[in-house]
């Protein structure tokens, strides 16, 4: 069972591409503590600005790791 509604929480990560990786790992290492559910990642190509990849981390705090 994935939990109650409650207890499930959404983040929206956005960056252009060559910085995505980077921010991504931030936010892993700044939240270790919680179970990451899913995230789903879409990417947009916006003439003369280049490319931008966006992460929606669908996830659940106060999960203990063992």
């Amino acid at each position: 069972m994935l939990g109650k509604a409650s207890e499930i929480k959404t983040t929206h990560i956005s960056a252009d591409f060559d910085r995505f990786g980077s921010h991504l790992e931030r936010w892993k290492n700044n939240f270790a503590h919680v179970e990451i559910i899913d995230i789903k990642f879409s990417a947009v190509s916006v003439p003369e600005k280049g490319e931008r990849v966006h992460a929606l981390i669908i996830y659940k705090e106060g999960v203990t790791h063992e």
